[in-house]
């Protein structure tokens, strides 16, 4: 069984760390417009997905988190046009 979505239904995202920017930022991507973020830091990404997202490593065992390391050291490099702030990347 499918669920389909409709494109003006509010979500709702725990977190502001990398995985719920992210989920925010391609949600809206795909023409989601109804979206809220919920943090209770006053920052966001200022716990652990703040102190480990902005590197990727260079001796990784697994596949996908291989992958994903290497797409997001990508995204780091290469940012959308359209994404809401500017990224603070060091290649070292």
């Amino acid at each position: 069984m499918s669920i389909i979505r409709k494109k003006d239904e509010k979500i709702v995202i725990v977190g502001a760390g990398i995985a719920g920017a992210a989920a925010a930022y391609f949600l809206s991507r795909t023409g989601f417009s109804n979206i809220v973020v919920l943090e209770k830091e006053k920052l966001a990404g200022v716990h652990a997905s703040g102190r480990n997202a902005a590197f990727a490593r260079a001796a990784i065992d697994n596949r996908v988190n291989c992958r994903l390391a290497v797409a997001g050291k990508y995204f780091f490099q290469n940012p959308s046009a359209d994404f809401p702030m500017p990224i603070n990347y060091n290649p070292m």
